[in-house]
């Protein structure tokens, strides 16, 4: 976790005045508003996080989140979150994209850019609201954060969850927790990192009967043969790959794991809870976040698969 604790500041990058209050509303609805700065455009984000401009005199705090719009003056939210990913000081600031744009190319392109995850604008205040409530609690509850083209509808984005576990007992639990939050059909496992690479590859084992494509890998890190870190890093440099949403699940706790894990493009890092009772809520947040609220990428060249 960075400085500002886990509820630091969230940065609202909105150029339209109506849309950010609705924002600022709707956080505040979600228990989730504490400390919530915004900008009006790419040039004035920049500004904020350089601290540069008009933030230079009574530098702002660091955001532990970014709210980012796409249509913005000046400089749009796709060249904002460029610049932020290129430089070593902010790229691993999580970058939320909220826009009211569903085109496939957008979503597509901000995930190619960097982007965390991708949320649709909802057309409704309650929408917003529930959407907020959402995205806090995993963001702020569920994961640790470091010191395709169209949007799936809701049948393709329950498709396939991986899980890569050399542990069975952990494996077993995981795939009970799903069970637990109504998310079992459709789950697969492999044991390992070469493994993993296997199944995605449609190598070895899995060559004659091809499985489906996972819309969403489980990724643990402490693995035989090939551990997790080097799973991730093939996975993001496989251009048929690396628009895969990709969730680290693991014990550590370990500043350098989390790190790490988010250096190689991990979209998030869940440390494993102790309880079985914490596992079942750590899945159902996980569900409602990437299978309901946010929109993601086709894979490259291929339709997904449908449960």
């Amino acid at each position: 976790m960075n400085e500002y604790g886990r509820r630091g500041t969230v940065l609202i990058a909105e150029d339209d005045e109506v849309d950010l209050l609705f924002l600022q509303e709707a956080l505040e609805e979600r228990g989730g508003a504490g400390d919530v700065r915004s900008v009006k455009d790419g040039e004035e984000l920049m500004d904020y996080l350089h601290r540069q401009g008009r933030f230079m005199e009574d530098p702002p705090p660091r955001p532990a989140l970014i709210l980012l719009d796409l249509r913005m003056p000046r400089k749009d939210g796709f060249e904002a979150l460029r610049e932020i990913r290129e430089d070593p000081d902010l790229r691993l600031i999580p970058v939320v994209i909220l826009s009211t744009s569903r085109m496939e190319e957008d979503i597509q392109r901000a995930y190619e850019l960097g982007a965390d995850s991708y949320i649709t604008k909802p057309d409704a205040f309650e929408g917003l609201v529930e959407a907020m409530g959402v995205l806090e609690k995993y963001g702020f509850k569920t994961v640790s954060f470091q010191r395709g083209e169209r949007p799936m509808n809701e049948s393709e984005r329950r498709g396939t969850v991986l899980i890569a576990e050399d542990d069975e007992e952990d494996l077993l639990l995981i795939q009970e927790a799903l069970e637990e939050c109504g998310n079992a059909d459709g789950v697969q496992s492999v044991k390992d990192g070469e493994e993993l690479m296997d199944y995605l590859h449609r190598q070895g084992r899995f060559m004659e009967a091809p499985p489906p494509r996972p819309v969403l890998i489980l990724l643990d890190l402490r693995m035989p043969r090939k551990d997790g870190f080097e799973a991730l890093r093939e996975i993001r440099e496989d251009p048929d790959l690396r628009l895969i949403t990709v969730v680290i699940l693991s014990t550590s706790r370990l500043e350098e794991d989390v790190q790490r894990g988010y250096e190689l493009g991990a979209n998030s890092y869940i440390s494993k809870p102790d309880a079985f009772e914490g596992l079942v809520e750590a899945m159902s947040v996980l569900e409602k976040y990437w299978f309901k609220t946010v929109s993601l990428p086709r894979p490259n060249g291929e339709q997904p698969y449908i449960l």
